[in-house]
């Protein structure tokens, strides 16, 4: 019986790169596209507290965040790949617009494909957690107050 062949440099590249892209086109189809459907997603550091996600726990928590950012684009800086382990490792940035000003967070992307390569099966994203934390807490804090102002504030008629 013989092994199956690993995929190409090329092809575990072009995958990881259409993960990255998803997240450049700042819409669920998008980030799922390249992903198999039993694909996991893991944010760490663990301090954060998110568990690993299914497809539609990770879809739920992207969607959660799209209003929150326009303008939402990745940098890759240097990528490394692994072909017997079907990895590839990339260093990136992102950066974005948002109610609070300008958004910058800097990543490390573990993204593990399938037998043939040309789907995600497992997406290990670490963050800045200080950046993330403190950033995401201000803009959680602006949207509250925005929902307050719009709420509230006027002659209530009795």
């Amino acid at each position: 019986m013989t092994q199956p062949t690993a995929p190409s440099r090329s092809t575990l590249l072009a995958t990881a790169s259409s993960v990255v892209a998803g997240y450049n086109a700042w819409s669920l189809s998008s980030v799922l596209a390249p992903r198999s459907p039993t694909c996991t997603h893991e944010i760490l550091p663990h301090s954060l507290g998110l568990p690993p996600m299914n497809n539609d726990q990770y879809g739920t928590y992207f969607s959660s965040n799209v209003p929150l950012f326009r303008n939402f684009h990745v940098t890759v800086h240097q990528s490394v790949v692994d072909v017997g382990a079907r990895k590839v490792v990339m260093q990136a940035s992102s950066t974005a617009e948002t109610d609070i000003g300008p958004y910058a967070n800097e990543y490390v992307l573990v993204i593990e494909m399938g037998q043939d390569g040309k789907q995600a099966e497992k997406v290990v994203e670490w963050v800045d957690s200080a950046y993330s934390v403190t950033f995401l807490g201000r803009l959680r804090q602006e949207i509250e107050r925005k929902k307050r102002d719009e709420g509230g504030g006027g002659d209530q008629k009795l």
